[in-house]
């Protein structure tokens, strides 16, 4: 390897371990990463597929600013479709220095034709959760020194990724515990029985107003039992109360007497 080639792929992963520090946003990350790729190591096109749920397809998260438009974020690709499908069902990188000669080729829309892809897996523990897919329009644009190098970024990015997932958990439990400190203050306000209930059901009207149609879902059933755990706890408070006894008045008292 030049000594231009080795201070250039030196600088790609410095480039990817800062945004490890620089961003805690997992979009901002991504964006970052494949951008420094296109950059830095001078090819036409970076980008980075994430495992769907369903484990069935993977869905272009971030590409690079090159093809920004022409590939459409959220495409999906099966898995075991194309080159970076291969690399996804077989936990393995796949290499093509000229794509005529790849069985697994599959042309990506956008009217984009390289010469050259290189597909790394994103591998946690084993598991395949993503694909670093690299392009270039020149064949044998990928020697043995850089497969290594963008399989050693392609470690960094699961460890960005991991972090990216803690932070991102940090903030939704912090966001969850606001919501439900919001309600059980309202809660503790309600005078009457009728008045917690109308509270609790406006409470989460509110709640699911923040989130887009269809989504949220799993997020608005764990805020209602945490609601119902409060109205309820609110109810068995309520008939725990004693009421005092009445005030007597000294006539009282001689009544009594």
């Amino acid at each position: 390897m030049s000594p231009d080639k080795k201070a250039r792929n030196l600088q790609a992963l410095f480039e990817v371990s800062r945004q490890a520090t620089a961003n805690l946003d997992r979009q901002q990350m991504l964006e970052g990463v494949v951008q420094a790729i296109q950059d830095v190591m001078g090819y036409r096109m970076a980008s980075i597929l994430l495992m769907d749920k369903t484990r069935s397809a993977l869905v272009s998260a971030a590409i690079s600013s090159n093809l920004q438009g022409k590939i459409p974020l959220g495409d999906r690709v099966p898995i075991g479709r194309g080159m970076v499908g291969q690399a996804a069902v077989s936990g393995q990188t796949q290499l093509a220095n000229n794509i005529r000669e790849n069985q697994h080729y599959i042309r990506a829309p956008g009217d984009w034709d390289p010469g050259s892809e290189l597909s790394v897996p994103l591998l946690a523990e084993g598991i395949v959760i993503g694909v670093l897919d690299v392009e270039d329009e020149a064949q044998d644009a990928f020697t043995e020194e850089d497969v290594q190098t963008l399989e050693t970024l392609a470690g960094q990015l699961v460890v960005i990724l991991e972090k990216a997932r803690l932070f991102s958990d940090a903030r939704a439990n912090l966001q969850d515990l606001s919501v439900i400190y919001a309600i059980s203050q309202r809660l503790s306000l309600a005078r009457t029985p009728d008045e917690v209930l109308r509270v609790a059901l406006h409470a989460l009207a509110d709640q699911e107003a923040t989130y887009p149609p269809g989504q949220g879902t799993p997020e608005l059933h764990e805020l209602r039992e945490v609601v119902y755990k409060l109205v309820a706890a609110y109810f068995e408070q309520r008939e725990q109360v004693v009421e005092p006894p009445p005030l007597l008045t000294g006539r009282d008292l001689m009544d009594t007497l």
